[in-house]
Order: structure tokens, then sequence, then C-alpha cells
């Protein structure tokens, strides 16, 4: 298994799945020594997205423990993340923005219209395959409409904002427009 990333919650491991012949993405629990808070919502995450069936949604096809091993096998999105994106192409052509808007706001509302709340939607959670689909991925966050609370009334979850930034870009020259001095 290759390492493809890690977030607060776990490991992305690239596996293989030879009973189907394909590759998958492996989320796997940071330990969690016997916290049952996180490995509760580990679960919930993968509940949420087993249940979800949309183009822009990554699919997750299996999950599970092995002794104190929790995992999600999940779509392998081959291709880089909105943020590695944005970070190389800024400022992002009208193309790529007008499609990618209407591919995020259809899982948007698919989301919503099931109750469910993805609640940490940031360009590093928004992949983008090599063939130019968006997917919204890490459910860790979620949460669905009438379910029970998994956080801490007055805790903050998810990213602050602070801690992904796009890189700064060169100063670009600007010149004002000439406006209308004409009175009516």
């Amino acid at each position: 298994m290759a390492r493809l990333g890690a977030g607060g919650m776990g490991t992305v491991y690239r596996a293989r799945q030879p009973a189907l012949g394909r590759d998958v993405a492996v989320k796997v629990l940071h330990a969690s020594e016997g916290d049952r808070a996180l490995e509760a919502r580990f679960a919930t995450e993968a509940q949420i997205q087993v249940a979800l069936s949309h183009p822009h949604l990554v699919r997750v096809f299996d999950a599970g423990r092995e002794r104190d091993l929790h995992w999600i096998a999940m779509e392998l999105v081959e291709g880089t993340t909105l943020a590695h994106y944005i970070d190389r192409s800024a400022p992002l052509p009208l193309d790529f923005l007008l499609p990618a808007a209407r591919a995020l706001a259809g899982a948007l509302a698919y989301l919503h219209e099931r109750g469910v709340a993805h609640r940490d939607l940031k360009p590093p959670n928004v992949l983008i395959s090599d063939s130019g689909v968006l997917k919204i991925a890490d459910f860790g966050l979620a949460r669905v409409a009438g379910s029970t609370r998994l956080t801490v009334a007055g805790s903050l979850l998810g990213t602050v904002c602070a801690t992904w930034r796009p890189r700064p870009r060169p100063a670009r020259t600007w010149a004002p427009r000439p406006t209308c001095t004409r009175s009516v």
C-alpha cells in the first residue's frame, strides 16, 4: 500500500482490491486508543457516504474493523485536489470555474436533499480526476439531519481557515477604468 495523504482523522493509502481487480483508496483511522467518540465519527462517515451515489461525490465501497484498525475502502480518484490546482493555476479560468461551480452545487444540492451537511467543504477536500471530474471527499465531519450529535457543544471542528490558503501570487498591475462623468 502506498500512502496518498493524511488528515485529522486518518491516513489514506492506495491499495489493490484483488477480487475485483481494481485499485482503491483506503482511509485508516489514526490510532484511536479506545476513543469511542472518534471511532463513532469514523463509522458515521462510512455509513453516510456508502448510502450516497452522485457523480461528484467519492463513492465508498466498504468499511470495517480488524482488531484495532478501522478502515474505509473508497473510490480512488487519480488526479489532484482543488487546493493544488488553485495553487498552480490561480486565477482560475471561467471555462473551469463555471462547470466546477455547477458540479459542486449539484453535489451539495443532492446532499442537502438527503439531509446531509458536509461541514468541511474546502479546496483540499475536492478532488479533480485526471479527466477533469470534480468529487467531494472526506465526510469525517458530515452530519445527517436529526442524527445524534457527535460534536461537543461549544467545540470547533473542521479546518480553521488559516490552515489552507492559496499561495501568494505576484502582484498584477491594475489601472482604473475611466468612469462615466456625464450627469443625468
